[in-house]
């Protein structure tokens, strides 16, 4: 649900036409980045659910959108840790790279490393040098997992509540266009 005084405060500055085209803009970036979230959970693509979520929540919020903002947070948050798990686990026969790995680059710069690399197997594939295809089977394995483990329903409670955004934005595009 759109809280009204936020949305108003955001756009004082606007004229009209540009706060219709902000809300145009956001109408087609929502869609995408929803769909971009589905192939993300399909493909069990963590990095990539963290990374869309953010974007998505960060425009529903500045929109003036706690609800979807909130499910976007937690929907993030919990990718991250996910990530981040993964890695342990991979890592846990490793202590020593391990801590190498913590030491050198703190969560959000090994976030960034991951997601540059476009996967945990590359990142770490690059990292090591080589990526065992047993370990390459149980990443696979740990990413299904972790993904199925919340993250359908964490994306369908961002989805309705997003989608709910769109349908109040609409109703106001059309106050604003008249």
């Amino acid at each position: 649900m759109i809280d009204k005084q936020q949305f108003n405060d955001t756009f004082q500055n606007f004229e009209v036409s540009g706060t219709i085209e902000i809300l145009d803009m956001f109408f087609a970036e929502s869609k995408e980045y929803l769909r971009l979230l589905e192939h993300n959970i399909s493909d069990n693509d963590l990095v990539g659910v963290k990374w869309n979520v953010h974007k998505l929540g960060s425009i529903c919020g500045q929109l003036g959108d706690p609800v979807a903002l909130e499910h976007g947070r937690k929907m993030e948050e919990a990718a991250r840790e996910k990530v981040f798990t993964i890695i342990d686990i991979l890592l846990v026969e490793s202590p020593g790279i391990l801590e190498n790995l913590k030491q050198k680059l703190d969560g959000n710069e090994l976030y960034m490393a991951i997601y540059k690399a476009g996967s945990i197997n590359a990142f770490l594939s690059g990292y090591l040098g080589s990526f065992s295809a047993e370990k390459a089977l149980k990443l696979q394995d740990l990413e299904k997992r972790f993904t199925e483990d919340g993250i359908p329903q964490m994306f369908a409670d961002l989805k309705t509540s997003t989608l709910q955004l769109v349908d109040e934005l609409i109703l106001l595009r059309k106050e604003l266009a008249s």
